[in-house]
């Protein structure tokens, strides 16, 4: 008899959902009504061995109680965020992720926003679709990367994946965590510090409650009106 595994959260694949299916027995639980996700667990909760689900759906408590026969939650995604870690380890429930699987993905996007916001690429977008190009209206001067700071609050993976692309751009690096991290003489005392000497400040820590609430107003002023936040 195949492992009974319910897939919970967003809708997945066809593809990735076959190939499931070759090896467990498997439930899609986003797909159900109201009626059917009550007959899913009058009938199959009690089995279920796995759980997969993502970064964002992830699992509470309430929720796992409802399996009583949980061993494994399989998170398709790197954050945890949404994932009661409490709840599960109380249970002996492994917990899996996919750990820099969207390391250079993210790096890329916040490359992507600091030039949009550095070059005004959205503003500029507007003003050549409303016609201002050929009416030869002024533009609020860009500014270049080059010889700016940037300032990273997070120099983990991502971090430091940020920061070797910004480097191409002639940029100089600080960054702040709480450890001295890889390259310590880059590293500032404080993340309002970090404000302070940065043109650019980007924030690349995980979420939650240590980090919820960190770039305050302290903070922001540190930055200054002519500073970034990404």
């Amino acid at each position: 008899m195949k492992p009974v595994v319910a897939v919970y959260g967003n809708v997945w694949p066809d593809a990735e959902l076959s190939a499931l299916g070759a090896e467990f027995d498997i439930h899609v639980m986003a797909g159900m009504t109201a009626l059917e996700t009550a007959g899913f667990f009058d009938q199959h909760a009690g089995r279920v061995r796995g759980l997969l689900t993502t970064g964002t759906v992830g699992i509470d408590a309430a929720t796992a109680a409802r399996f009583p026969k949980l061993e494994i939650v399989a998170v398709h995604a790197v954050g945890l965020d949404a994932v009661d870690l409490p709840a599960l380890g109380a249970r002996g429930i492994v917990v899996t992720s996919t750990p820099d699987v969207l390391t250079e993905d993210v790096a890329d996007l916040a490359l992507a926003l600091l030039l949009s916001a550095a070059r005004r690429l959205p503003q500029l977008d507007r003003y050549v679709r409303a016609g201002h190009w050929l009416e030869k209206r002024p533009l609020q001067p860009t500014r270049s990367l080059r010889g700016k700071v940037a300032g990273i609050y997070g120099y983990g993976r991502i971090g430091q994946a940020v920061a070797s692309r910004l480097r191409a751009f002639g940029m100089e690096i600080r960054y702040f965590q709480r450890s001295a991290g890889p390259q310590p003489a880059l590293r500032c005392a404080s993340l309002a510090a970090l404000a302070r000497e940065s043109d650019y400040l980007l924030v690349c820590t995980p979420g939650g409650p240590d980090t919820r609430h960190a770039v305050d107003a302290a903070v922001l002023d540190a930055l200054g009106p002519q500073g970034t936040l990404v």
